[in-house]
């Protein structure tokens, strides 16, 4: 959709433009966005792209309806919030700490064990982490979901402490548990 709704050779958008963005616009939030990130591989800084803009584009059905041809860019446009005003809205995403080895974060989420996943409800859960980082509130499927993911994750300590208390060491001898844990 990007691809489809960016003005790839100037750095400002006519007023009739059927554009939505300016390459250069997309650039610098894609620096933003990777900025202190330079420890990552290509790969994983591809995936991180892809994934915030997926959830971006999530976040504005109009834009689809630009690029489908039933709403007009420049309306859309001027109807937008000042660009400076999302600067301050999606500055919290720059707190995230994306990296897969945040177990405690992504685990259960985007990732199962340690490998990224796009089932349904890995997508929704993974929305709505981002979406409690923007302050957002989430849709009924996302919170039901999102609640049950927290539960279970209670749950989970619950029973790493409890055994650990009664002296059970095949819990801790797993390296990968506490960290899933979140402990």
């Amino acid at each position: 959709m990007l691809r489809e709704l960016t003005e790839r050779e100037r750095s400002s958008l006519p007023q009739r433009s059927a554009a939505l963005f300016t390459l250069s616009a997309l650039h610098g939030a894609n620096r933003a966005l990777q900025h202190d990130r330079g420890d990552l591989p290509l790969e994983q800084r591809k995936e991180l792209a892809a994934a915030y803009w997926a959830v971006i584009i999530g976040q504005f059905p109009e834009w689809e309806q630009v690029r489908l041809g039933k709403l007009n860019a420049a309306a859309v446009r001027s109807d937008s919030a000042d660009p400076s005003a999302w600067q301050e809205t999606l500055a919290p995403l720059a707190k995230i700490d994306w990296r897969r080895r945040n177990a405690e974060l992504w685990e259960g989420r985007a990732t199962s064990g340690g490998r990224l996943t796009k089932s349904h409800a890995h997508v929704l859960l993974t929305t709505a982490a981002i979406r409690h980082a923007l302050g957002m509130p989430l849709p009924p499927d996302e919170q039901w979901l999102d609640e049950d993911f927290a539960a279970r994750a209670r749950r989970s300590r619950s029973q790493l402490v409890n055994a650990g208390s009664l002296g059970c060491t095949a819990i801790e001898s797993n390296p990968n548990s506490a960290e899933r844990l979140g402990n």
